[in-house]
């Protein structure tokens, strides 16, 4: 997508306030790789925090 890959759960990330953590949550219905499900704007880290997506203008499907 726009020469980057589609975060999955249980990538990390980095929270300006709290360092790295895992993305918890995504949505396996829309798309998975290797039983692991794509994260969108909005889903939560381990440490509360939400994704901020890099990309709007992508579809799904």
């Amino acid at each position: 997508m726009n020469g980057k890959n589609a975060a999955l759960l249980h990538d990390t990330v980095t929270c300006p306030v709290h360092g790295t953590n895992r993305i918890i949550e995504s949505d396996i219905s829309a798309y998975e790789e290797n039983g692991r499900g794509i994260v969108l704007h909005g889903f939560k880290t381990e440490c509360g925090s939400m994704v901020i997506a890099s990309s709007q203008d992508m579809e799904i499907g």
